[in-house]
């Protein structure tokens, strides 16, 4: 049956029709008489006249479902009635059967129809009059009634010529025959067809996107899409109701409807019943089958019932009355055959053995096998005509065969077992699946020294990979490793020196051997020395090809920060050396007294400077299918980070509809920001919007749900690192196969000055609100709200799609300061370890970067520690002096915190666009405590020229 959420508010209706809230407006109504197959019985009736009436009462529905149950949603008038026509010579009301056909029409607002189960006669007009339709790839739909030889006067014929199409709803109409939805689906309908299981989850999915608008909105513009469609059913109800006179009380039509009782007076209700749904005995117990409800076994006993003749058993009696295609027999002809008394379930699958003996099939199967088209176990399926890989029941032969006693099996031509010698084996019945992989595995293992060596070349050219050789090596089913014996368990720890990572012929012999296992083997195969090596020529990685794989396309960017509403207006300001820090603008920290210049006062800023975004609070719901009244309650981060995601998307050139369903990943570094203290303020704060509107894993979420991303997505909150991290494990997750592209970024929002007062307490913010980078008398840093993307791809790929390319990401890497002065310090140390092992692990020799873009959060002791690291990590390839630019785009805008780091990602890419180096501002005497004189460094404060050797290229 339909899945009921009858936790919800309230239940309408009657036993065999019910209505539930399922909240939000939506509500389903559903048709619940499976046992008469959810005919029009009365109590039918009267349940969905109550449920409909329901609806029209309740100023809160926004949007009905109707469904049925799995097996069928509707068959229309009951046996019942349609006999008592006859019985009582008084026409049933086409008045009461139109009036019901079209609930669904004159329902006020939408309504979706679920058609799960099956839908005949009458049970698939009242669905087609819904606004949508969702139908069942397994479920017969059919216009069944000129199989009783009459024509319907409630409108039936003219909804399925509108909905259906006229060539397609007359042929319904003509042929009165069962549909299945696959078919359906095949000839073009304009409505989705899935997975029966599929199709209710779909339809509430629909519902609830419907719900999301003004119920106003939907009532008027339902009137007005209904309103061709009740003006032409005005008209053809009159001609329908004439043709339904004329057909229907035909001496022959009764005869038609009265042949359909079977046996006795005491039974012909009952047999009415059953051929009311208008499925044949075969298609409903080929639906039964196919959906799972019953086993084949099952089926062949219910067949076999339909029929009192002898049905032939060999073979050669299926040959005489085969028909001449019976290689192309599939199982629904083959059932047919079955059903029909014709051959046995036996018989059949005799039958299918023979079909594929023919030479020219079995070559054809062998060639596809040896290709890798197919498996053995596909062709054991194909051979023996299986239904989902089950085996019948082996022969006694066979079970001897299985344990490959029987010695006319020749183990010595082994590789002839590769050609058709083996798949006759397979396929007559000799030998089973199982036996013949146990017997190809066994003779792998001993096979001479040439097929070791052909695995080796395979392995080193990547055909295979090294858990399949080792599948093959040791005879393994599905992968799994025999027990490890302790010589195995200390191997695993590689720490037997004999065996040479870079050996990976000895490695073969020691897995072939069993001396060692997989893991270790890969474990092995990819160690790499971890210490950093001090001498230049020796300390990078020379594997080139290697580290071009690792490389990282930047393909489109997006961003918003103080003074700029995208990146051509950022740049602007950037060469422009424009100081973007402002105080708060009007609307924005509106808070009474959180502001005191003095630094002790408990409770206050001391300064009001910061970097503001323009119109945090201005957003387009409807583009992004977002309700105005959802809207409220999503804080500026969701929203902002979503608009910005998309614009770095068309940034790259790409429609965004074009990465529907693409792997594609989202990464973004962002915070719990504080827009719920203004929805509190408002007396908001419980609405049931402010879980989604405010919870932390939907800021990179909402674009992927919007554009259909199936690649990962995941926020990132590491403080000031956010972003850059958020980036780091994008291009990774590209490295790994995970997402082909990926947006990567970072947000923050200062909605309220909760922050500020909380920085302030600590004393770590400028009192002038100026971040002074390197500067002597930098004082603290000053906070910044902005948001910046970027959408990254493997540079390879980029490169074969003929992506613009504005940089590459040579290498990343991340670590943690460890214990310091205190938990927000950081560590010279470790983050000149981090640097100089991204240098080596990635081939990059320091000497040829020529500017650095600093964290620089002008504080005295941060930005002396953060040179200190950098000089060291360069000391270690290069001792030159004052090559290397180096800035902090901290000093245009501020400190953007989780958005900080990409700030001055995009700030770069900008300078490698324009090649051009831009001034780091509020520089005048270097802070003492950096020693610029003896470092690579200098701190550029002039947009010039960047300049590099001629045919070098520029690095950061």
């Amino acid at each position: 049956m339909a899945k009921l959420n009858f936790n919800q508010d309230s239940v309408k209706g009657n036993s065999k029709a019910q209505l539930v809230e399922l909240g939000n407006g939506v509500v389903q109504i559903t048709m619940n008489d499976e046992e008469n197959r959810n005919n029009f019985s009365q109590e039918m009736v009267t349940g969905l006249f109550q449920c409909f009436q329901a609806v029209r009462e309740n100023k809160n529905y926004k949007v009905v479902i109707l469904a049925g149950t799995n097996n069928y949603f509707g068959t229309g008038v009951s046996g019942e009635q349609l006999m008592s026509t006859f019985q009582t010579e008084d026409n049933f009301s086409v008045e009461k059967i139109t009036e019901l056909l079209t609930l669904a029409l004159n329902c006020p607002i939408p309504v979706i129809a679920a058609i799960e189960g099956h839908a005949l006669g009458g049970g698939f007009a009242i669905g087609l009059y819904a606004d949508l339709l969702v139908l069942s790839q397994e479920s017969f739909y059919a216009s069944n009634f000129l199989k009783y030889g009459f024509i319907p006067g409630a409108g039936a014929v003219f909804i399925l010529l509108k909905k259906l199409g006229l060539e397609l709803g007359q042929e319904m109409v003509y042929t009165a025959r069962n549909y299945r939805g696959k078919e359906l689906e095949k000839r073009g309908i304009p409505f989705p067809v899935l997975p029966r299981k599929e199709v209710l989850k779909f339809a509430r999915k629909i519902a609830n996107e419907i719900a999301e608008k003004p119920r106003l909105s939907l009532v008027t513009l339902k009137k007005y899409l209904i309103s061709d469609i009740r003006k032409k059913l005005q008209e053809v109800l009159p001609k329908e109701v004439e043709m339904q006179e004329i057909t229907f009380n035909q001496p022959e039509v009764k005869n038609l409807i009265l042949s359909s009782f079977a046996g006795g007076e005491g039974n012909k209700q009952e047999s009415f019943d059953k051929k009311q749904s208008q499925l044949t005995e075969e298609e409903n117990i080929l639906y039964q089958l196919q959906s799972g409800n019953i086993s084949l076994e099952n089926a062949e006993t219910l067949l076999l019932e339909m029929t009192e003749e002898k049905i032939p058993e060999t073979v050669q009696d299926v040959k005489a009355i085969a028909p001449e295609n019976y290689d192309e027999l599939l199982s629904e002809e083959l059932l047919s055959l079955v059903s029909a008394g014709e051959i046995s379930l036996e018989a059949a699958e005799n039958l299918l053995l023979e079909v594929v003996e023919p030479e020219e099939n079995t070559e054809k199967l062998l060639n596809q096998l040896q290709s890798g088209e197919i498996s053995l176990e596909n062709v054991e399926s194909i051979l023996l005509g299986l239904d989902e890989g089950k085996s019948p029941a082996k022969t006694t032969t066979q079970k001897k065969i299985d344990n490959y006693e029987n010695k006319s099996v020749n183990t010595d031509n082994y590789d002839d077992l590769l050609s058709e010698e083996l798949l006759s084996l397979v396929s007559s019945g000799e030998i089973s699946l199982e036996a013949a992989e146990n017997l190809l595995l066994e003779l792998e293992v001993v096979k001479p020294e040439d097929h070791t060596e052909k695995l080796l070349n395979q392995l080193q050219s990547g055909d295979i990979s090294l858990e399949n050789v080792e599948s093959i090596l040791l005879g393994l089913d599905e992968g799994k490793s025999p027990a490890k014996t302790t010589t195995q368990k200390k191997i695993d720890n590689y720490e037997n020196k004999s065996v040479n990572p870079d050996n990976s012929e000895e490695l073969l012999s020691l897995l072939s051997s069993g001396k060692i296992s997989l893991d270790a083997a890969e474990n092995l195969l990819l160690e790499v020395a971890p210490e950093i090596k001090t001498d230049v020529s020796e300390g990078l990685n020379s594997g080139n090809n290697d580290i071009a794989n690792t490389d990282i396309a930047i393909i489109g960017i997006s961003c918003r920060y103080p003074g700029a509403n995208n990146w051509q207006e950022f740049w602007e300001n950037l060469k422009n050396g424009v100081d973007s820090v402002t105080d708060p603008p009007p609307g924005r920290w509106e808070e009474k007294n959180w502001y005191n210049p003095d630094p002790e006062n408990p409770g206050t800023a001391y300064s009001k400077c910061a970097g503001f975004l323009e119109e945090i609070d201005k957003f387009d719901p409807l583009f992004f299918k977002i309700s105005p009244e959802e809207a409220q309650f999503v804080e500026p981060q969701q929203r902002i980070f979503l608009e910005e995601a998309y614009h770095a998307i068309e940034d790259a050139g790409y429609a965004t509809d074009s990465l529907k369903g693409e792997k594609c990943g989202v990464f973004v570094g962002a915070s719990t920001g504080d827009y719920l203290k203004l929805l509190s303020i408002a007396g908001l704060e419980t609405h049931r919007f402010v879980l989604t509107g405010n919870i932390l894993s939907l800021v990179p979420a909402r674009i992927a749900y919007f554009l259909d991303l199936k690649g990962p997505v995941a926020t990132i909150d590491t403080s000031c690192s956010s972003s850059l991290v958020a980036i780091h494990q994008a291009c990774e997750s590209i490295q790994r196969g995970e997402s082909e592209m990926a947006i990567a970024g970072g947000i923050s929002i200062c909605a309220t000055a909760d922050f500020q007062i909380a920085s302030s307490q600590f004393q770590m913010i400028s009192p002038d609100g100026r971040c002074k980078t390197f500067d002597a008398s930098a004082s603290g840093t000053t906070w910044s709200e902005g948001c910046g993307v970027i959408l990254l791809k493997s540079y390879s790929q980029a490169v074969q799609d003929n992506d613009l390319i504005y940089g590459v990401i040579k290498g990343t890497g991340v670590n943690y300061d460890g214990n310091t002065n205190g938990i927000s310090a950081p560590s010279s140390q470790s983050q000149a370890s981090l640097e100089a092992a991204v240098y080596q692990k990635f081939g990059i020799n320091p000497e040829t970067i020529s500017y650095v873009e600093a964290h620089g959060t002008a504080t005295p002791l941060g930005d002396p520690i953060e040179v200190e690291a950098l000089t060291e990590a360069f000391s270690k390839w290069t001792k030159k002096k004052h090559f290397c630019a180096i800035g902090s785009v901290k000093s245009n805008i501020g400190h953007a915190s989780t958005a900080a780091g990409v700030s001055g990602l995009i700030k770069t890419i900008l300078c490698l666009k324009n090649q051009k180096l831009v001034p780091s501002l509020h520089f005048e005497q270097p802070n003492p405590h950096i020693d610029f004189e003896n470092s690579p460094f200098y701190v550029n404060t002039e947009l010039k020229d960047w300049e590099v050797s001629a045919g070098e290229p520029r690095k950061a």
